[in-house]
């Protein structure tokens, strides 16, 4: 009998490695931005549950030592514990799982057309270990011929869940394999996020 455990896929992975995916989709959140303090209400609005789960969640993070909370009037306000001694593998992890390239991903295989896709600009760069402030809009460029209509559903559900900004860029296969597009040059010189993205 074969006792290992195989992970089959992220979904896999991410049921052995958290209790719940509203934990994994909170500390996604909050690991997205390590500086932003969120209260309990915010977060559970971002992570699409109640303020009694999200409550809980974020105490449990807490005891953890990923999370640290202050007082401030009748609110408490959570943050991320930039001295936690892992933080750096469990934000790649947790965001890998259930952090925003995964959250783009998901909305986007529902799209016909769409070929490949990727999170460029100042958020990628940030993910990828840059400095810098932390960003206030997500640029995302889809490869292929999407419908637009489908497109800007999906960045009103994104902006109304997530609080900033998406700029959604469409780009033709040909133009992604172009050597003299100077949009697409530039953007295969800077970080890169590629999405997961299954086409439909």
């Amino acid at each position: 009998m074969n006792d290992c455990i195989h992970f089959v896929n992220t979904v896999s992975a991410a049921n052995l490695l958290f209790c719940s995916e509203v934990e994994g989709r909170l500390l996604a959140i909050m690991l997205d931005d390590p500086s932003r303090e969120w209260s309990s209400t915010a977060v559970a609005q971002a992570a699409a549950t109640s303020q009694p789960t999200a409550s809980r969640q974020l105490n449990r993070a807490e005891q953890a030592g990923v999370l640290r909370s202050r007082k401030e009037g009748q609110s408490r306000l959570f943050r991320v514990n930039n001295e936690y001694p892992l933080l750096r593998p469990l934000r790649e992890l947790v965001v890998a799982l259930y952090g925003l390239p995964t959250t783009i991903a998901r909305a986007l295989s529902s799209v016909r057309g769409v070929s490949a896709a990727f999170i460029f600009g100042s958020w990628a760069a940030r993910y990828s270990g840059e400095s810098g402030p932390a960003p206030m809009d997500i640029d995302v460029l889809v490869v292929g011929a999407p419908d637009r209509d489908a497109l800007d559903d999906i960045v009103e559900r994104l902006e109304r869940a997530d609080g900033r900004r998406f700029d959604f860029v469409v780009r033709s296969d040909k133009a992604w394999n172009s050597t003299t597009d100077p949009f697409i040059t530039e953007v295969k010189s800077r970080p890169l996020v590629a999405l997961e993205v299954t086409p439909k």
